[in-house]
């Protein structure tokens, strides 16, 4: 008995063995398939990163090639713009050319409108515009500047009128006022500009007092300043008289000193003292009432004094 058991223990431990060695071995087995599985994993994730980055590069050669593609297609088209405007450009300047060297636009005719003082002849003198010439050579700025070294001649617009006329439209500064020098008269208008010097008269009043030079004074020149602040004066005198429509009496008016302004009516045959130019309206009225009262009697208006204090205007017959 005691030898069987013996032989029954050695089996048992034999078998025990075994299964003891089976379970490490299925350890083993397990923990080399997990190893496989994650050498497995590795490797596929890094083929996989291997592949992103090899199409990574691939996207990007692409682009590459199709920018430069575009490159390609972009340098044929600024060259095609350029030629474009290289064709215009000697287009234009084949038009010009041939517009400035054809007969069929050269000059027969030229019309002047709006002149009246300046003769038309001589407008076409100053304008330096030249009959059977091209008239594209004519420079338009040229020709109003010369046209505006007449004094006369405030404003010039030209036109060409195909295919053969050239327009020159003029507006022509009025002579308002004379200034009487030594043995002429000076021409000036509203501005103060000398229009012309002169031995004739025009029927507008003459002015008396001013005191720019004689030697300042000559055609295209205009008054010194202070004359051009009296000036100003003088032309709200006037307006006051027109507006009592008496302005067409005045012969002339003395401006010397401007605290005593005065005014000559040959037709009426009087002489009328305004003072300063304050109240200008109110005086006028009085003068008007005066001239209407005292017609055909020569004699002095005085409407000098001080209106708001109780200065009443008079007439004083000549004796």
């Amino acid at each position: 008995m005691p030898i069987k058991k013996k032989q029954k223990n050695k089996k048992n431990k034999i078998s025990k063995n075994r299964a003891v060695d089976t379970t490490a071995l299925s350890k083993i087995d397990n923990r080399t398939n997990t190893i496989r599985v994650n050498v497995v994993s590795n490797i596929d994730t890094i083929e996989n990163k291997k592949a992103k980055v090899k199409a990574k590069k691939t996207k990007k050669a692409k682009n590459i090639g199709k920018e430069k593609n575009k490159v390609k297609k972009i340098r044929p088209k600024k060259t095609s713009k350029i030629l474009k405007a290289l064709g215009v450009f000697v287009l234009i300047v084949g038009a010009g050319i041939f517009l400035c060297t054809t007969p069929l636009f050269n000059v027969t005719q030229i019309e002047v409108i709006g002149n009246e003082t300046v003769s038309k002849e001589e407008i076409i003198s100053l304008s330096q515009i030249q009959l059977n010439e091209n008239m594209f050579k004519n420079v338009k700025v040229n020709i109003k500047q010369n046209i505006k070294g007449n004094a006369y001649i405030e404003d010039v617009s030209v036109k060409r009128v195909l295919p053969n006329k050239m327009q020159i439209s003029i507006k022509e500064r009025k002579p308002r006022y004379m200034i009487k020098l030594l043995d002429k008269f000076a021409y000036i208008n509203s501005q103060g500009y000398i229009l012309e010097v002169t031995n004739q008269t025009k029927e507008i009043p003459i002015i008396e007092g001013f005191t720019t030079p004689e030697q300042d004074i000559g055609s295209g020149k205009r008054l010194n300043n202070d004359d051009l602040n009296v000036l100003e004066v003088v032309l709200s005198i006037e307006s006051s008289c027109e507006e009592n429509e008496i302005s067409r009496f005045i012969t002339s008016m003395n401006v010397e000193n401007t605290n005593e302004y005065t005014i000559y009516m040959a037709e009426k045959a009087k002489t009328i003292h305004l003072g300063n130019n304050s109240n200008l309206g109110t005086k006028m009225l009085y003068v008007k009432a005066i001239l209407e009262a005292e017609e055909g009697n020569e004699g002095d208006i005085f409407v000098n004094g001080d209106l708001n204090n109780g200065f009443q205007p008079f007439f004083r017959k000549k004796v």
